[in-house]
């Protein structure tokens, strides 16, 4: 058979050739058939094209009528795979306000419609890389980078991707200072970062009920209350601390 290949695999047509010999009587014909279909007399190498995985059987018969077992060759041809992976990386967790409140479970999908994905890697932060089996867990609080990449059968290897998460599974107070109806200052009194674009909710709290607002907006109260409250902030979230 002949071909061009890349491993075990045919890119293209393969041209079969099949030679017959017999030191006594000589050989008179050789038979071939392609994939169980039908019977013909050999005459020149034929080609084969089609994708897929192929079967030709053949067996030959001398002069003295003495026909051969029937034996087979197995090949598969497919198209010329350039092409690398595709990884989609999933993260599943419970997400507030664009943060992790819960340990993180990731999971690594690859396809490759040609050769078929071999193997994918992946990595932590700076941690050392690792090939990936089955979802894992991410539990702490802190920032995460998952770097993943796979590679083919046939040695085509993704550029690398990554994605970026937050777990935070403290409370953060903040108190409010309230003066003439307006909340006039908001102070982190514990380490966290609070993002401009965040929505936040004031809870229902005896006798005030702030509903929901954007941050930065200023935000009423029902009467000129002067003195301070303190809330919990819980990502993305207000709430009376009782």
């Amino acid at each position: 058979m002949e071909g061009e290949k890349e491993g075990d695999l045919y890119v293209g047509p393969v041209t079969v050739t099949l030679n017959a010999t017999d030191d006594m009587s000589g050989v008179n014909y050789t038979m071939y058939s392609v994939d169980r279909g039908e019977w013909y007399q050999y005459v020149d190498p034929f080609v084969v094209s089609d994708y897929g995985e192929h079967i030709v059987w053949f067996y030959s018969v001398d002069l003295a009528d003495n026909v051969e077992d029937v034996k087979n060759c197995t090949f598969t041809i497919t198209t010329s795979d350039i092409t690398p992976p595709v990884t989609t990386c999933t993260l599943d967790g419970e997400l507030v306000g664009g943060v992790y409140v819960s340990d993180v479970t990731v999971t690594l999908t690859a396809t490759d419609d040609m050769s078929g994905v071999n193997y994918t890697m992946y990595k932590i932060n700076d941690e050392t890389w690792q090939e990936y089996v089955s979802p894992f867990v991410v539990s702490g609080n802190g920032t995460y980078t998952i770097y993943f990449y796979s590679v083919d059968n046939a040695e085509n290897v993704e550029p690398e991707k990554n994605i970026i998460f937050i777990i935070d599974l403290s409370d953060v107070v903040l108190r409010a200072a309230f003066m003439f109806g307006q909340i006039r200052n908001l102070a982190i009194m514990d380490n966290f970062i609070v993002f401009d674009a965040v929505s936040v909710r004031y809870f229902s709290f005896s006798p005030f009920d702030f509903g929901t607002y954007d941050s930065g907006e200023q935000i009423m109260v029902s009467n000129n209350f002067i003195g301070l409250l303190t809330f919990r902030f819980i990502f993305g979230f207000f709430k009376a601390d009782t």
